[in-house]
């Protein structure tokens, strides 16, 4: 599944990167997003920016990631969250810090 994800938003390792987006759900009542933030650390994955949007008892989570897909511990959170979360996605990636 990650692979395509990372196919269908464009991330092929060829092309220079050194953020990657990310968005997934979570149940406000019995919400894991701590979770995905020790995911984060554990992976050596640093967070940059972090969105949290509460609809009808879902947490809408976007995630701007410091690194590469290249790199091990990327790919290691990407998938775990991938297979850990509802509605995973890979909105994009870019070639410099967002501002």
């Amino acid at each position: 599944m990650i692979n395509a994800e990372f196919k269908n938003a464009g991330l092929d390792e060829s092309k220079a990167h050194t953020q990657v987006k990310i968005g997934f759900v979570c149940e406000k009542g019995t919400s894991d997003l701590n979770l995905f933030i020790n995911m984060a650390k554990v992976n050596q994955v640093p967070v940059d920016e972090m969105k949290l949007v509460t609809k009808d008892g879902k947490q809408e989570v976007e995630l701007v990631l410091d690194g590469n897909i290249k790199e091990a511990g990327m790919r290691q959170f990407l998938c775990q969250t991938a297979k850990e979360s509802e509605g995973f996605r890979i909105i994009g990636r870019y070639a410099r810090k967002l501002e």
